[in-house]
C-alpha cells in the first residue's frame, strides 16, 4: 500500500511539472512561431508554435496561437501588444476551447496571464484570422 501511495505521488509530481513545463515554455522567447498570411482588413499578424502544435489523443487540434497587434498608435489598441494563448480545437475544427493565455507588450513585458479551466467550446469565426491561423496548425499537425 505504502509503495502505491509512493508511485501516485510521484506520478502527481512528475505530471504536474510536465505541465507546467510545457506552459512555461510557450511563453518563452525561443519558440518558433510560423506566421500565417491572412486576407483580413484587422491589424493583426498570425502565427502558431509548431512545436507545440500536435492532434492530441481526443483528435482534437492542441495548439498555441500568438495574435500580435500591428495597427497605428492612435487606434484603440496599444500598439505592438500581443497574446499567447493555449487552444483546443473540435474534431470538427468549428469550435475551441481557449484555457490559457497572456498578454504582452510591445516590449516583451507580461501585462497579465489568465487561465480558465472550465473553459465553454466558442465558435470560430469563418474567414477570421483566426480561423486561417487555425487552418494551417491544423494542416501542419496532420502532416507531422
Amino acid at each position: 500500500m505504502k509503495k502505491a501511495i509512493l508511485s501516485v505521488i510521484l506520478f502527481l509530481i512528475i505530471f504536474s511539472s510536465t505541465i507546467v513545463f510545457a506552459a512555461s515554455n510557450a511563453y518563452s522567447p525561443t519558440v518558433k512561431w510560423v506566421f500565417v498570411p491572412t486576407n483580413t482588413r484587422w491589424s493583426i499578424n498570425w502565427y502558431y508554435a509548431s512545436e507545440f502544435t500536435t492532434i492530441n489523443e481526443r483528435s482534437r487540434l492542441e495548439t498555441w496561437i500568438k495574435d500580435e497587434y500591428t495597427g497605428a498608435s492612435n487606434d484603440v489598441f496599444n500598439n505592438g501588444e500581443y497574446t499567447i494563448t493555449h487552444y483546443y480545437i473540435n474534431t470538427s475544427y468549428n469550435k475551441y476551447l481557449k484555457t490559457e493565455w497572456a498578454i504582452f507588450d510591445k516590449k516583451d513585458k507580461l501585462i497579465k496571464k489568465l487561465d480558465n479551466p472550465n473553459a465553454d467550446w466558442k465558435d470560430i469565426r469563418p474567414g477570421s484570422g483566426f480561423e486561417q491561423c487555425v487552418q494551417a496548425a491544423l494542416l501542419f499537425a496532420r502532416n507531422q
